[in-house]
């Protein structure tokens, strides 16, 4: 029996959906139930041709339940069973196969009976129930001239093009394709007619129009509209996973090239595009702005994907052209497939600017992504994955280097080697994603999650902006080399992880080179979780660049004290991490994570409401702005000890006065000055005060006459009498 027409179809010849039953005598549509209709159970959903009630209004086409039988939702209103339209039927005992049509001109449904006939021409019974449609050719002017006779030729050449043999009443005499019920139907339209009359393929096409809805839409022919983009299936490839599609795909690329470039279309499918070979793009020769642009885009890469198994190629190499390198390359929404052949390659791209992905997959490639001489690229949505190594940009060869390279939610995961190797990186920034269990714990030197050597070759930064390390195995999570270009690199939430015993790298952040490169961290976290065991021969930061210079703004969290950075006393971590807990530790304390205070040649440390500031002035030197004030003086009235805040001090004691100074080894060049209202001896309690004329160390600091003063300075071993009277 012939199959359904589409829905347009449908729409265009009044044909109907199949019905399962037609009803060969009176049936309850209100009662309804699960009826036997010509000799078959209804099930509940079962459309059903109601055509033989005493009221005749009740007719049509109705939908089983197991209640009332309520009209189909194709089958409600006059428009949809106007006189002419028909509707097959699929199973029964005597309604099999036929075909019925409505006869009521303008039918108000539900008051007027609706009359419905087996469709047969009046004068002889169709050799085959498939040549239904070609019958319904008599409700026009066209129809009825064929069907009688007009032109016995045409009508001879007619049947004989849709029929495999001419001889009637043969075995074979069938219809060349049970689609001609809808295409037979379509005679009111000027595509109809020229098919039925056997005109070229090139002429039913120019007929055949598109229009969109809206003010100003214009009628295009189908053949231009399905033009705006080319599909590997245009040219035979099949989709089924065991055929090789390698010629068909490259064809259709060619044809994306000779069109001076556009769209090409992967349609999905459950099993993929098998390759064998290599596929190119190469627009070397082509000349003129714009003409090498390539899109290629999928259902989604799921289902578009292509497959290279078991050879040492690249499943996809475009080459663009170095003096209009505005390629405009854009890969959306499909995924390249490989089994990790060594000497493999997924997409190799070079001289390319201006594009980049949105939802593109690679995986299971040697070097999943390759890329030369790009520039202006945006990777979105993407992953490199599960290959030997993930994605790699080389330096430049005739164009420039990786330049305005962004990469938005992009992951490189489960690379048995490493994830990314960038060189010459200007201006790239990672927004999101992820860099995660790529190579292997204790891997060595030849693995890693990232690497970016010689960043600056030109703008000189690398932004890393919710990006997140984890698991990766090998030297380090990320590697920066830095011998020959000075680069600025900047982590904002950035998570550094070690997951468990069996994923970490030996450091975090490994700094390799020998230029004073910066590497500044905000709001980011670096630790381990899960059954990851803290060890200090795994510090978070390797700085074997020792100009290099990193920098902690005070939002960060460190998980372990074992494996957080040694800030005390370097000159390359700079921190103004403020302490949680008062413990009353130091400035540079090992318990604080705090740096020495850093402030550069010509820096400005401004306080309070800019009343005052401090000036790093170049040759040691440091001016103040504003006044500088020391504790007031304290007045002593017996022995005492010196007060770490005290530098002030007037003895006011009737009797020798014994002075407890401080450790001068713990306040080396601290300054302390003294005078005596009374007349009495001044000593120190130990002999560590050297006279102003030099020699061994003493107690004496002041003579027994009232009015005396000296100034003590500490030297680290003793208190020198730097002045007095």
């Amino acid at each position: 029996m012939p199959r359904p027409a589409t829905a347009a179809v449908r729409l265009l010849t009044g044909e109907r959906e199949p019905v399962r039953l037609a009803t060969t005598a009176n049936i309850d549509v209100d009662t309804g139930g699960l009826l036997t209709i010509d000799g078959v159970v209804t099930e509940v959903g079962d459309r059903v041709l109601v055509k033989d009630q005493a009221d005749g209004s009740e007719n049509g086409i109705r939908t089983v339940s197991e209640g009332q039988w309520y009209r189909a939702s194709d089958a409600r209103s006059a428009r949809t069973m106007q006189k002419g339209t028909t509707v097959t039927v699929q199973e029964g005992a005597a309604a099999a196969g036929k075909t019925f049509v409505f006869n009521t001109l303008d039918p108000v449904i539900g008051d007027d009976s609706l009359s419905i006939i087996e469709w047969l021409p009046s004068s002889a019974q169709l050799l085959n129930s498939n040549l239904t449609a070609i019958a319904l050719l008599s409700t026009t002017a066209y129809g009825r001239a064929l069907l009688e006779l007009a032109n016995g030729t045409a009508l001879a050449s007619l049947v004989d093009s849709f029929f495999l043999t001419p001889t009637e009443g043969d075995a074979a005499y069938q219809p060349k394709d049970t689609d001609l019920t809808a295409i037979a139907a379509l005679t009111t339209t000027a595509y109809g007619r020229n098919l039925l009359t056997s005109v070229s393929a090139a002429a039913l096409s120019a007929t055949w129009v598109n229009l969109q809805t809206g003010t100003g839409a214009v009628s295009r022919t189908i053949q231009n509209k399905l033009a705006e983009r080319i599909s590997i299936k245009d040219f035979g490839a099949v989709g089924d996973g065991s055929t090789d599609d390698t010629s068909a795909i490259q064809a259709a690329l060619d044809a994306v090239k000779a069109a001076g470039g556009g769209t090409l279309y992967i349609p999905g499918t459950s099993t993929g595009y098998k390759i064998t070979s290599g596929l190119t793009y190469n627009v070397t020769a082509l000349t003129g702005r714009f003409n090498s642009r390539l899109r290629i885009v999928g259902d989604g890469a799921g289902v578009s994907f292509l497959t290279l198994s078991g050879v040492a190629a690249t499943a996809l190499t475009i080459t663009g052209n170095a003096t209009y390198v505005e390629m405009y390359c854009h890969f959306e929404g499909f995924r390249l497939v490989g089994n990790n052949t060594v000497g493999s390659k997924g997409l190799v791209l070079s001289v390319s600017a201006f594009g980049g992905s949105d939802g593109l997959i690679i995986e299971g490639f040697d070097y999943n992504l390759d890329c030369t001489d790009v520039e202006q690229i945006r990777f979105a949505n993407s992953n490199f994955r599960w290959g030997i190594h993930g994605a790699r940009f080389n330096a430049a060869v005739s164009g420039t280097s990786a330049n305005s390279i962004v990469f938005d939610n992009c992951a490189f995961a489960n690379n048995t080697t490493w994830g990314l190797w960038i060189t010459n990186a200007n201006a790239v920034t990672f927004v999101g994603g992820s860099t995660q269990y790529n190579g292997t714990t204790g891997g060595g030197s030849t693995m890693w999650g990232m690497k970016i050597t010689e960043a600056g070759n030109g703008y000189g930064t690398v932004v890393f902006d919710g990006h997140v390390f984890e698991g990766n195995g090998g030297d380090a999570d990320l590697i920066s080399e830095q011998s020959t270009y000075v680069a600025a690199y900047s982590f904002k939430g950035v998570g550094f992880t070690r997951p468990s015993s069996a994923n970490y790298a030996t450091n975090f952040l490994k700094l390799d080179g020998s230029t004073a490169s910066t590497y500044v961290l905000s709001g980011c976290t670096l630790r381990g979780y899960g059954t990851y065991v803290a060890n200090a021969a795994r510090p978070y930061f390797a700085l074997n660049n020792t100009s290099a210079k990193v920098l902690d703004d005070g939002t960060n969290i460190y998980g372990s004290v074992t494996e957080w950075p040694a800030w005390a006393g370097s000159t390359q971590l700079v921190s103004s991490t403020i302490p949680q807990v008062d413990d009353g530790a130091a400035l540079g304390s090992t318990t604080k994570k705090w740096s020495d205070l850093f402030l550069a040649s010509g820096g400005v440390l401004t306080f309070g409401a800019s009343d005052m500031a401090l000036t790093h002035v170049a040759g040691s030197q440091l001016r103040l702005a504003g006044n500088f004030g020391r504790q007031p003086p304290a007045t002593k009235t017996g022995n005492f000890s010196v007060g770490v805040a005290e530098n002030w001090l007037i003895v006011n004691q009737a009797a020798t006065t014994t002075v407890t100074l401080p450790a001068a080894a713990t306040w080396n060049g601290r300054e302390i000055m003294i005078r005596t209202i009374q007349a009495q001896l001044v000593i120190s309690a130990s002999s560590n005060v050297i006279p102003m004329v030099g020699g061994s160390a003493g107690t004496a600091i002041l003579a027994a006459t009232a009015g005396k003063w000296v100034t003590l300075v500490s030297d680290g071993t003793n208190w020198q009498i730097m002045a007095g009277n």
